[in-house]
């Protein structure tokens, strides 16, 4: 699945994801890259709405869970966030790019592994959000899933 139909099949399943106003740039099995212009997510500073980038955050993180699954002909529409935490370090006062990554203890072939053996297996994922080339937030995120 490349990044264009990628991004309608989560606009098909995640009716808030339409309100972002984002583009998938590039998705692997490692890493999922989001782009997003700043005026979309504007407060009332001229910064960007923490709620907003949390949400983003959430969005590149099940696009690589998805993309994963489906680069293994797997699928389910059962992948939920079953904890997400964000920490701000900056204002992000540029256009936003958010890059979700698994996180290091995992290994994609024991993800999918699991999924394939009906096994459950906590899905750790942190994504951070970089503006004007500055990171200025990470997400820490756990999914969890049925297939």
């Amino acid at each position: 699945m490349n990044e264009v139909e990628l991004k309608k099949f989560i606009e098909s399943k995640i009716e808030a994801s339409k309100s972002l106003n984002f583009s998938i740039d590039k998705i692997s099995d490692r890493e999922a890259i989001i782009k997003t212009p700043l005026k979309s997510h504007l407060n009332h500073k001229g910064t960007a709405f923490g709620g907003n980038l949390y949400s983003l955050c959430a969005v590149a993180s099940y696009s690589l869970v998805l993309n994963l699954l489906k680069a293994n002909n797997l699928y389910t529409d059962d992948i939920v966030i079953a904890e997400g935490n964000i920490k701000y370090f900056k204002p992000v006062t540029n256009d936003i790019v958010v890059t979700a990554t698994f996180d290091s203890s995992h290994r994609t072939n024991e993800i999918i592994s699991a999924v394939k053996t009906g096994k459950r297996i906590p899905i750790l994922i942190k994504s951070v959000i970089s503006s004007g080339g500055l990171d200025c937030a990470e997400f820490s995120g756990r999914f969890a899933m049925k297939v």
